[in-house]
């Protein structure tokens, strides 16, 4: 039992850590869109072998590898650039949608151009749309005896889905050992049934 705990802790301290460098990577990377190709972001991160690294490590080696010309920084994206991309992602959430809603052929073509047509539909919708069909399936996924102790909640009340933050087991023990005030009412808004099953996890999920 020691050898479990001192691994759980061991495991909250390298996943806050790598947490807390993918942060600096990201706000790095929205900085400098220039670098924002993969072979950029895999160079600078193997540039370290591992060792942390801070917002000034980034730029002082990423002007480094574009000195010896390791890596180039792309020109800034042009309207059309922005626009193509969006299009890209309109499509590509379209086709997700589509795929995963049951609808008749004539209704799948109105919606499909519904939904590429940015005057009639925003991209903001289409994604909130997925991330719905995706939390729908993570649910039903759920034991019955589970997913009906959710739908009753507390005095008949539905109890919210789990943060996708907190869904490993990891962050949610990262959580009660930092913030157990905030644990506690985690349980109260989506049900202990919930929060049972994510530390019900294996190490390796």
């Amino acid at each position: 039992m020691k050898y479990a705990f001192k691994s759980d802790v061991e495991n909250l301290r390298q996943a806050r850590a790598d947490a807390k460098q993918l942060e600096i990577f990201h706000q790095w990377s929205q900085a400098h869109p220039e670098f924002a190709y993969e072979a950029a972001h895999k160079l600078l991160q193997d540039y370290y072998h591992g060792d942390e690294w801070t917002l000034a490590d980034l730029q002082e080696s990423a002007e480094r590898l574009v000195a010896k010309g390791v890596i180039t920084p792309m020109s800034p994206p042009t309207h059309e650039d922005i626009l193509q991309a969006e299009q890209e992602e309109r499509l590509t959430l379209t086709n997700f949608i589509i795929a995963n809603r049951q609808m008749q052929p004539e209704t799948a073509k109105s919606e499909r151009a519904r939904f590429m047509n940015s005057s009639q539909t925003n991209i903001e919708t289409l994604r909130q749309v997925k991330a719905n069909i995706e939390q729908k399936r993570q649910l039903s996924a759920l034991p019955k005896e589970q997913l009906q102790e959710i739908a009753r909640g507390p005095q008949g009340q539905q109890y919210k889905p789990v943060p996708a933050c907190y869904r490993t087991k990891v962050m949610l023990l990262d959580l009660a050992s930092h913030n157990i005030q905030e644990f506690k009412q985690l349980i109260q808004r989506c049900g202990k049934a919930q929060i049972d099953a994510i530390l019900a996890q294996r190490d390796e999920e």
